[in-house]
């Protein structure tokens, strides 16, 4: 996996099709534009996989953060779902120590 950019955690909702009703420019945008977190959390672990198993580590001999649960550094709430295998995939392949998690905003 090399460092990067995981894109957006989430997608914006759409509104629902309409029979017969025609899609604004802005939804036609999204739904064209529209990042899917699934495919490419897959596609970097393919690329992990293929990369060969390099330097592994158990969990447990890393540092604390690297096992822990991401959570928001604002809010201290966890992140749900795949968000979670995204957060630890990145923190991996970036060398972060630390489980926490923030927006740019957030950080400043």
């Amino acid at each position: 996996m090399t460092g990067g950019h995981f894109g957006p955690v989430f997608s914006l909702p759409t509104r629902p099709h309409v029979r017969g009703a025609r899609a604004t420019t802005r939804e036609t945008a999204m739904r064209q534009s529209r990042f899917d977190i699934h495919q490419h959390i897959t596609a970097a672990i393919l690329k992990a996989i293929d990369a060969g198993p390099g330097d592994f580590h158990l969990p447990w001999h890393r540092s604390a953060g690297a096992i822990m649960r991401p959570r928001n550094a604002l809010t201290e709430k966890s992140y749900q779902g795949v968000n979670i295998l995204g957060l630890w995939a990145q923190a991996d392949v970036a060398g972060f120590s630390a489980g926490l998690w923030a927006t740019f905003k957030q950080w400043h």
